[in-house]
C-alpha cells in the first residue's frame, strides 16, 4: 500500500508548484474582493443567508439556462446595485411618512414591511409589454416603428379562415428620428458650426462639388446632407431556418458630423427593415416613401420646422449620396444588379466585352440624369400594358389605399432588349427625389471594389505566383501570419490559407484582405515574378490614396495616372482576368472631386453595423418574424443610447484611456516635452499616467510606431511611443523619433532604424485622424507600413 502513496521528485516538484500558485491566486483574489466569514453567525442571520442563497441562484440560472453571458450578468449586478441606494431612500421616506411625531411603532414596521411583500422592484417595467408603455411614455428619445403590409394571403388557423399578412416590412418615421437626433448639442454643434473647407484640399463629403454647388446649400449654408445606405444582409442559417435569409436593410447617416466623430456605429440610424425579396418586388418604394417624403420637404424653400430646445427652428437638407454593394445599388438606383450585365456600370455605358479597353473615364460616355430618364420612357412605351397583377391576390399598402404600391412587372421582348442595352432595369423610386441625380450620386464603394473585389483576388494570383516548387511553400506563408506582431490589429489577423484556396480563391473578410495585402510584399518578395510584384505594389498605393482622409487636388491627377498605369499592365500580366470591379477604378478619381474623400463614402461602418445584427440574430433565435424583433432591439437599444449618453453621444469612445497612475508635472522625466507644446502649465499640474490610448479604434501604447505629420521632411517622420500623459482632456504622447532611411517601393514601406539619441519630442494628440503605421521587421530590418498614405511615392513605379 505504501508503494502506490509514494510519488517521484518531479511529481513533488509539480505539485509543490501547483500549490503555490494556487496560495498566490486566492491570496490575490482576497486582497482585491472583501470576503465576510459568517460560519460561526449563520444561525443568526437567516435573512441575509437566504437572499445571498436566493442572488446565487439567480447568477447560476441566468448563465446556465438563459446562456447569458459573464458580461451581461456582470451589468445585471452592477444595475441592481446601482438602484439600491434609490430603493433604500423609497423605504426611508415611506418609514418616515408613516411614522407619527417623528417616532416609529413596531407595528408601522410591521405594516410597511407587509406592504412591501407585494412590491416588485421593478415596478411597472415587469414584463416586456410595461417596458415599451414606460419607454413610450416616460423617454422622449422612444423611437416608434410600424408594420407596413403590401399583400395579403389566406390560410387556415384553428379551423377557421383567416387572412394575413404575405408580404409587409417595418419602418420608423423619419421626421420623428431626425427630430430626435437634432436635439442633441453634439448633433447641432456640428450642423450649426461646420469646420471651414480648404481651398484645393479634400478632409470632408461636404468639401465636394456637389454639397459646394448644390442649390439647397445656396439657400442654407448649414443644409443637411443625408447619406442613404441599402443593403442585403443574411442573418439567418439557410439549412436551419425555414424563413426567406436576406434581410433588406435600409439606414441613413448626417454627412454634417464631423469625420472623425461618423466612424462610431451611433451615427448609423435604422430607417427600414423587410425581407430583401418583398422589397425588390415592390422596387424599395414603400419602405423609403417616407424617406423621400421628408426630403422633399427639407430641400423645399420652406424647409421643415423642428422644435428644438422648446424653439422653432427651420432646417434644410437633401438626400447627398446613396451606399451599397454592386447589387443592391443598382437595385435601389433601377440599373443592372449583376457584373456579368452587358451594361455593368451605373456611372458609365461602357460595354462589357470592351470593357478592358477603357482606362481613363474620358474615354468612356457618362450617363446623366435627363438620357436617364429619356430611355426609361422609351422602356415604359415599349413595354406591353396588358400585363397586369394577379388579381386574386388583394393588395393593401397601409400608408394609403389609393395609392397602391406596384409590384415589379415583366418586360415585354422590345422593352427587355431596350434594357439590356442601356443597362437599366426598372424607375428608381429615387427619381420622386427633388435634387437628386441617380446617374452620379451613388458612388461606387471602395470596401466593395478593393477589400472585397480585385485586392483580394491579387492577392490570390500573386500567392499562386510564388507558391510552388523550388519557390515559397504555403506553410511557409502561414507561418509567417501566425508569429507576425500584429500589435492593436490583433483583429485583423489573417485566416490560415489551406490548399483549397489557392484553387477556389481566399477565405478572408474586408478586414483580414487589408492586412493580408500589406503583409504580403514581405512574404514574397524572393518568390514572385518582378513585374507581377510591382503591379501589385501600385494598386496597394493606389488603395493607400483612397484611404487618405486628407486630399489634395493635385493627388487626384496623380491617382488617375496610376490607375491608367495599374490596368494597362494588369490586362498584359493577367490576360482575360479584368473584370467590372476593375472598371468601377476609373471612376474614384471623380468620386474625391464630387464628394470628398472615399473613405467618407465607403460601407465599412455600415457593414459593421450590419456584423451587429448578424449577432443579434444568433441572440434572438427568432424563427418566426426575425425583422420584427431585430427592429424592436435596434430601435431599443438607439432609444437607450441617446437616453444615457446625451452630450457624449457622439464623441463617447473616440478617446479610451487606460489610466495606470497620477503625478505631477514636475515629477517627470519628459517635462520640457510637455511644456513646448502647451504654455502655461504649473509644476504642480496634474497628469494621467496612461498605459494606452485608444484614438478612433487604434490603440497607441510604449513600443508603438507612430507617423509625425511633419511635411517639411521628403521622407516622412516616425516615432516610436515611450509614454501618454493627460491633462484636462488632453492627451500628449512622448515619443523618440527614428530615422527615416529610404522609401522601398517594392515593399510599398519605409525603412528606418532606431536612433541611439536621448532627443524626445511630445505629440498632442489632434481631433482629427493620425495615419496608422504597422512595424514591419524582415531580415533584421525595420520598415514602416503607412495606411492611407496621402503622398504615395509614385514616380513610374513600372
Amino acid at each position: 500500500m505504501d508503494s502506490c502513496c509514494t510519488m517521484s521528485e518531479s511529481d513533488t516538484d509539480s505539485s509543490s508548484q501547483d500549490d503555490n500558485f494556487d496560495t498566490e491566486y486566492y491570496e490575490k483574489i482576497e486582497r482585491e474582493v472583501e470576503i465576510i466569514d459568517d460560519s460561526d453567525n449563520k444561525s443568526s442571520h437567516p435573512a441575509e443567508i437566504l437572499l445571498q442563497n436566493k442572488a446565487a441562484l439567480l447568477i447560476s440560472d441566468l448563465k446556465e439556462n438563459a446562456n447569458t453571458t459573464q458580461v451581461a450578468i456582470n451589468r445585471m449586478i452592477a444595475g441592481v446595485n446601482a438602484m439600491m441606494p434609490h430603493y433604500n431612500d423609497f423605504v426611508k421616506n415611506e418609514l418616515l411618512k408613516r411614522s407619527q411625531s417623528g417616532i416609529i411603532r413596531v407595528e408601522d414596521v410591521i405594516n410597511f414591511f407587509q406592504f412591501l411583500d407585494g412590491q416588485n422592484i421593478f415596478e411597472g417595467v415587469q414584463t416586456s409589454y410595461r417596458q415599451k408603455w414606460y419607454e413610450k411614455e416616460m423617454w422622449p428619445e422612444h423611437l416608434e416603428f410600424r408594420k407596413i403590409i403590401l399583400k395579403w394571403k389566406t390560410v387556415m388557423h384553428k379551423d377557421k379562415i383567416v387572412e394575413v399578412p404575405k408580404d409587409f416590412g417595418y419602418r420608423v418615421s423619419f421626421y420623428h428620428q431626425l427630430h430626435i437626433l437634432l436635439q442633441n448639442d453634439e448633433v447641432l454643434k456640428c450642423i450649426d458650426h461646420p469646420k471651414p473647407s480648404l481651398q484645393n484640399k479634400f478632409t470632408s463629403i461636404l468639401d465636394g462639388y456637389i454639397y459646394q454647388s448644390h442649390e439647397v446649400v445656396k439657400l442654407d449654408p448649414h443644409a443637411l446632407a443625408f447619406i442613404l445606405y441599402v443593403d442585403d444582409v443574411a442573418c439567418t442559417d439557410v439549412l436551419s431556418s425555414y424563413q426567406d435569409h436576406g434581410i433588406r436593410n435600409y439606414s441613413w447617416t448626417l454627412a454634417n458630423i464631423y469625420p472623425e466623430l461618423r466612424s462610431t456605429l451611433r451615427t448609423i440610424n435604422l430607417l427600414a427593415l423587410a425581407n430583401a425579396k418583398v422589397a425588390k418586388k415592390y422596387k424599395n418604394e414603400p419602405f423609403l416613401r417616407d424617406f423621400i417624403f421628408w426630403i422633399n420637404k427639407l430641400s423645399s424653400k420652406e424647409g421643415v420646422t423642428f422644435k428644438i430646445k422648446n424653439v422653432d427652428r427651420v432646417f434644410h437638407g437633401f438626400l447627398l449620396i446613396v451606399i451599397g454593394d454592386l447589387p443592391a445599388s443598382g437595385n435601389i438606383g433601377g440599373f443592372k444588379e449583376s457584373a456579368s450585365a452587358k451594361c455593368p456600370c451605373r456611372t458609365c455605358f461602357v460595354c462589357l466585352e470592351d470593357i478592358c479597353n477603357f482606362l481613363s473615364e474620358d474615354d468612356v460616355v457618362l450617363r446623366n440624369q435627363q438620357l436617364h430618364k429619356e430611355q426609361l420612357q422609351m422602356m415604359k412605351e415599349a413595354n406591353d400594358d396588358n400585363i397586369s397583377l394577379d388579381q386574386e391576390e388583394r393588395i393593401i399598402f397601409s400608408d394609403s389605399e389609393d395609392d397602391l404600391p406596384q409590384e415589379k412587372r415583366p418586360l415585354c421582348a422590345q422593352a427587355a432588349q431596350l434594357s439590356t442595352k442601356f443597362g437599366i432595369n426598372d424607375e428608381s423610386c429615387l427619381l420622386k427625389l427633388t435634387h437628386f441625380d441617380c446617374c452620379r450620386s451613388m458612388p461606387h464603394d471602395i470596401m466593395h471594389v478593393f477589400l472585397e473585389g480585385i485586392l483580394k483576388s491579387e492577392c490570390h494570383y500573386i500567392l499562386q505566383d510564388s507558391i510552388g516548387p523550388k519557390k515559397l511553400s504555403l506553410a511557409e506563408v502561414n507561418f509567417f501570419l501566425e508569429n507576425y506582431d500584429y500589435e492593436q490589429w490583433k483583429t485583423d489577423k489573417p485566416s490560415p490559407i489551406e490548399t483549397k484556396h489557392m484553387k477556389s480563391g481566399l477565405r478572408q473578410n474586408s478586414s483580414q484582405v487589408l492586412m493580408l495585402s500589406t503583409l504580403l510584399p514581405f512574404v514574397v518578395q524572393e518568390h514572385c515574378d518582378e513585374k507581377k510584384l510591382q503591379n501589385f505594389v501600385l494598386l496597394l498605393m493606389i488603395f493607400n490614396l483612397c484611404l487618405s482622409h486628407e486630399i489634395e487636388v493635385q493627388d487626384i491627377d496623380c491617382l488617375k495616372k496610376m490607375i491608367r498605369e495599374y490596368l494597362e499592365h494588369f490586362n498584359i500580366l493577367y490576360p482575360n482576368k479584368f473584370v467590372p470591379k476593375h472598371h468601377f477604378l476609373i471612376h474614384l478619381p471623380t468620386q474625391i472631386y464630387l464628394f470628398g474623400p472615399l473613405t467618407e463614402q465607403w460601407a465599412m461602418r455600415f457593414e459593421a453595423f450590419h456584423s451587429q445584427m448578424k449577432r443579434l440574430t444568433k441572440v434572438l433565435h427568432n424563427a418566426k418574424n426575425l425583422v420584427f424583433s431585430l427592429m424592436t432591439r435596434l430601435l431599443s437599444k438607439r432609444s437607450l443610447e441617446l437616453r444615457q449618453l446625451g452630450a457624449n453621444f457622439l464623441s463617447k469612445d473616440i478617446l479610451v484611456p487606460n489610466i495606470s497612475s497620477e503625478t505631477t508635472l514636475d515629477n517627470l522625466m519628459f517635462q520640457e516635452c510637455i511644456l513646448q507644446v502647451t504654455r502655461g502649465l504649473q509644476a504642480s499640474s496634474k497628469l494621467l499616467v496612461l498605459k494606452t490610448l485608444k484614438f478612433h479604434g487604434a490603440k497607441y501604447e510604449p513600443g508603438a510606431l507612430l507617423h509625425i505629420l511633419d511635411k517639411k521632411n521628403t521622407l516622412p517622420t516616425f516615432g516610436v511611443v515611450c509614454e501618454i500623459y493627460g491633462l484636462e482632456g488632453r492627451y500628449y504622447v512622448i515619443y523618440h523619433e527614428v530615422i527615416t532611411l529610404r522609401a522601398t517601393k517594392v515593399l510599398n514601406a519605409y525603412q528606418f532604424m532606431f536612433s541611439s539619441s536621448s532627443c524626445y519630442s511630445a505629440l498632442i494628440v489632434p481631433d482629427s485622424f493620425l495615419p496608422r503605421v504597422l512595424h514591419v521587421k524582415r531580415n533584421s530590418i525595420d520598415y514602416a507600413v503607412i495606411r492611407g498614405n496621402p503622398k504615395p511615392q509614385y514616380a513610374g513605379v513600372l
